[in-house]
């Protein structure tokens, strides 16, 4: 009797105790955040090094087509259309220097604008950063390593993370248009393996 009254004893006590325990890993991931840049220059103020100042920023923060508009002045004799289309060019030769060649441009005439030719430049930005609701373990960015009970395991590793991608938009993924098909990719890189030559591209020629 003694044994089965202890026995139910431990049964209810039992029966009081809560035995699920929250986790302690974090849920969040690492944010990409999405930003419309615009950017207004004069001309002028654009040669080749703060073009390439520029080329670098959109290279690894830039994930649409960047829009670049040269705007001028009908009535002006100097910022003309025929200035416009050289500057877009001058602009663009250095972009393509720089590696970066998805460039949607423009000439945009607006009355009153004056002689200085005006640049505008449109892109969105992609940025990563930690997750939302998550700090660091204690001691990462300060000296106070004291404990702190809400900190949730995997937070730091995630905040880490997030800084060291160099191109936040490659986190974006990339969209498959049509059908592919795996092993016809896979033949591409299986001859090219073998060391198997390619025969050579013929050119054609507009005149002699």
């Amino acid at each position: 009797m003694i044994r089965i009254f202890a026995a139910l004893l431990l049964v209810v006590s039992l029966s009081g105790c809560d035995l699920h325990e929250g986790t302690k890993m974090s849920q969040n991931r690492l944010q990409l955040e999405q930003t419309d840049v615009v950017q207004k220059f004069a001309a002028a103020e654009l040669d080749q090094d703060a073009i390439a100042m520029l080329a670098r920023d959109y290279g690894r923060s830039g994930g649409d087509d960047m829009d670049l508009t040269v705007i001028y002045d009908p009535a002006s004799r100097t910022n003309t259309a025929m200035h416009a289309s050289n500057e877009v060019a001058r602009i663009l030769g250095v972009f393509r220097k720089q590696g970066i060649t998805t460039i949607v441009s423009n000439i945009l005439p607006v009355n009153g604008q004056g002689d200085e030719a005006l640049v505008l430049m449109t892109y969105t930005s992609y940025s990563a950063h930690a997750p939302k609701d998550c700090d660091v373990m204690p001691g990462m960015e300060d000296t106070d390593i004291e404990a702190n009970p809400d900190y949730k395991l995997g937070c730091s590793i995630e905040t880490v993370f997030a800084k060291q991608i160099a191109r936040p938009k490659d986190l974006v993924g990339q969209t498959l248009n049509g059908v592919t098909d795996g092993r016809g990719s896979a033949n591409v890189i299986d001859a090219h393996r073998t060391g198997a030559q390619q025969e050579p591209l013929g050119g054609e020629t507009a005149s002699e």
